[in-house]
């Protein structure tokens, strides 16, 4: 833990996504390399024909199905599944530096 407290802040990590079987394997990899601990991960997977929601269920990621109204209201549905003290988004076709929660973690515990 670091001695600013950030490690205690559970962050929720939201991926809209739709037919990105090639992309979210990747992705989630990246996330799940995390510096942060601890860390929550929403795949709101809007009907997807293409097996993303069997690949990130495969990498531990918790899949919420989406709507066919587009990504805003995926994010929307993506919040209300969280569980974190911190909501981040990302797209399914990023590759996320390993220290970017632990980031957003340090500026949040700063009072």
């Amino acid at each position: 833990m670091s001695s600013n407290g950030s490690e205690q802040l559970q962050i929720s990590v939201v991926i809209p996504t739709m037919n990105a079987s090639r992309n979210i394997g990747e992705c989630l990899q990246s996330i799940m390399r995390s510096s942060h601990s601890p860390i929550e991960v929403i795949v709101v997977d809007g009907r997807s024909k293409d097996g993303t929601a069997d690949i990130a269920r495969s990498l531990g990621a918790k899949v919420v199905q989406g709507t066919a109204q587009g990504r805003a209201s995926d994010c929307n549905i993506g919040i209300a599944e969280a569980k974190g003290d911190i909501v981040a988004f990302t797209d399914d076709d990023c590759v996320v530096d390993e220290h970017w929660l632990e980031r957003i973690a340090t500026c949040f515990a700063d009072p």
